[in-house]
């Protein structure tokens, strides 16, 4: 099946696909003959447009490679909405395919309107606003993150990493100053490290 997205090309952690053309990429099965009647049963499931047998497969039976399928279809027809409701539902790999495809995308305005509803979604969308140049909003959505006590911990490292990958040496500088140890400790590591 022709896809909307290429699978083949260079990505970083957020621009990447972690399960859209995945199972192209790696080997879920114990043999080629299991592999390409895979591919074979999914190619028909989604020429039918089966998607209730998929869902099945991919949930019930926990069929990796109906999984994948389903997410296919769901991106290349851009189903937000239904990667959406998987994900509310508890799926992480739906909710990391949502947030994929409006990152490769550049879909800032819905990565802002997933915010309050996946608090992590707020890392996605600071990582976009720092590809497109505006590093100062992600910096931002980074900080208000730190207040997740999910997230929290995560965040405030991109934002040490976002400020020193651009100069913002000063900055966390002043962090560590004022007790911030992870501030502190990277600091110590970023001063023994540069040229």
């Amino acid at each position: 099946m022709n896809r909307r997205h290429r699978t083949d090309q260079p990505a970083d952690q957020w621009s990447g696909w972690s399960y859209y053309g995945a199972a192209h990429r790696y080997d879920v099965h114990d043999t080629p003959e299991a592999t390409a009647a895979c591919d074979r049963l999914m190619d028909r499931l989604e020429a039918a447009r089966d998607e209730r047998t998929l869902r099945k497969l991919a949930y019930d039976d926990s069929n990796a490679c109906a999984f994948v399928r389903l997410v296919e279809m769901m991106v290349d027809a851009d189903r937000i909405t239904d990667l959406r409701t998987l994900a509310l539902d508890g799926d992480g790999r739906a909710f990391a395919t949502l947030m994929e495809l409006l990152v490769r995308e550049d879909r800032v305005e819905q990565l802002r309107a997933e915010v309050p509803v996946f608090a992590s979604a707020r890392a996605w969308l600071a990582h976009t606003l720092v590809r497109r140049g505006d590093v100062d909003a992600a910096l931002v959505e980074l900080e208000l993150l730190e207040s997740d006590p999910e997230h929290g911990h995560f965040a405030h490292s991109e934002r040490l990493n976002l400020l020193l990958a651009h100069g913002r040496v000063d900055q966390v500088r002043v962090l560590a100053e004022s007790g911030d140890r992870p501030a502190a400790r990277r600091l110590k590591h970023w001063l023994a490290s540069a040229p």
